[in-house]
């Protein structure tokens, strides 16, 4: 065999071996590609159908009704400590909570006898005056 035609059939084997080698590499690098893609599609559908789905939900509270009160108090105090002036105003609380409510020691026992029957805070709103702040605490309350 002729030195040169040695080479040549080496030459040859190194040739294709790369070829394959290359094919591989790309049907592996192809392959990731699908991979990846797939799993981006997939993944968008999911974000999609979960945001579709959470865009036709109603709130909880959607369909349940509330009734509302005012909560009043102004610190201004007796002798003994109680405050002069807090009172509970709603056609929803009973004659027996409001007086319950005008007795406690302070706003936070009022707030606690009035969640104690379901009344739930909203917010305050504050506002100062020459005698002291007057609180205003809106409450509301579940109904069927």
């Amino acid at each position: 065999m002729n030195p040169s035609t040695a080479a040549y059939i080496i030459f040859r084997k190194i040739k294709s071996i790369i070829e394959l080698k290359l094919k591989l590499l790309l049907f592996n690098m192809k392959k990731k590609i699908a991979i990846v893609a797939l799993v981006a599609a997939v993944s968008v559908t999911v974000m999609f159908t979960l945001a579709q789905t959470a865009g036709n939900r109603t709130p909880a509270s959607g369909n349940k009704k509330f009734v509302y009160a005012l909560l009043y108090f102004h610190d201004q105090w007796d002798i003994i400590g109680r405050p002069q002036n807090m009172w509970v105003n709603s056609a929803y609380i009973s004659d027996e909570l409001k007086a319950k409510v005008k007795n406690c020691k302070d706003t936070d026992d009022a707030l606690n006898a009035l969640g104690a029957e379901g009344w739930e805070l909203v917010s305050v709103i504050n506002e100062r005056t020459a005698s002291g702040t007057e609180y205003d605490h809106y409450l509301k309350k579940a109904v069927n």
